[in-house]
């Protein structure tokens, strides 16, 4: 859709009058403008899903350790009562 609208703006601003020139312009850098926007947003939601699944993987780790460091009556203790 953003490529077409600036072909169109391309196409129209060839011969025309000089608002015409400067309203396409205006157009393209807000374009522009959106477009930087809309990838550093696309860049921080991507960050924090990474940091999310480090977050989680680290403790699914600890939650492991702990387990694994529990003497084996606690564990079965925990296991049976659901904790």
């Amino acid at each position: 859709m953003v490529r077409t609208l600036q072909k169109a703006l391309a196409n129209n601003s060839a011969a025309q009058s000089q608002d015409i020139v400067q309203a396409t312009a205006s157009l393209n850098e807000q374009i522009a403008t959106t477009r930087k926007l809309a990838a550093s947003e696309f860049m921080a939601q991507y960050q924090k899903a990474v940091s999310m699944a480090e977050l989680q993987k680290t403790t699914q780790w600890l939650h492991e350790t702990m387990m694994r460091s529990m003497p084996a009556d606690v564990q079965k203790s925990l296991l049976t009562f659901n904790r």
